[in-house]
């Protein structure tokens, strides 16, 4: 089992400016945020086959990354797998952050769910921070819609943390 934990964060200054296609039309912004004490934690587990993810008590079971793209509940699962060439998993997502509260908890996810399909593949992280978000920029252009919680310069939040296997300590990177 790969676990990542991520924070939500508030933006002080600038938010907003960061989402494609609005970081366009305005060269070199940036947004000033800070970290909060609320955690997306994401939990991902190697299946036979097909995908499964559950979040608020809702799960959504597809046989193929098409499936599982068409529903509301799976669609960023969905991009970051088919960008990543995820094997079929399951994947279990608990956050702290009402969803649409404004802090950046779709943001969070889709920084847990890249660094979670990194372990998957590669058994540790292997990416700077600035080729995840180079990555994330890829997802985001091939859904060819404003998605907010894909970033333009989606970069970490300030503690990102890894666990395998339930290990009790998470190194912070």
């Amino acid at each position: 089992m790969i676990r990542v934990k991520t924070w939500c964060r508030a933006d002080f200054a600038g938010g907003t400016l960061d989402i494609w296609p609005l970081g366009l039309l305005h060269p070199g912004a940036r947004t000033i945020n800070v970290a909060l004490d609320l955690a997306v934690d994401v939990r991902l587990e190697l299946r036979p086959r097909g995908f499964l993810v559950r979040q608020d008590g809702e799960s959504v079971e597809a046989g193929t990354l098409a499936e599982l793209a068409a529903s509301p509940g799976g669609a960023l699962v969905a991009a970051v797998a088919a960008a990543e060439r995820m094997s079929p998993c399951t994947v279990e997502i608990a956050s702290a952050s009402p969803r649409g509260a404004g802090l950046g908890a779709s943001s969070a996810l889709a920084v847990a769910l890249l660094a979670a399909a990194e372990v998957q593949r590669h058994g540790a992280l292997s990416r700077t921070a600035a080729e995840r978000a180079a990555v994330a920029r890829d997802i985001e252009h091939r859904v060819r819609e404003p998605v907010p919680a894909l970033r333009a310069r989606a970069r970490p939040p300030l503690a990102l943390r890894i666990a395998l296997d339930g290990d009790p300590d998470l190194p912070t990177i």
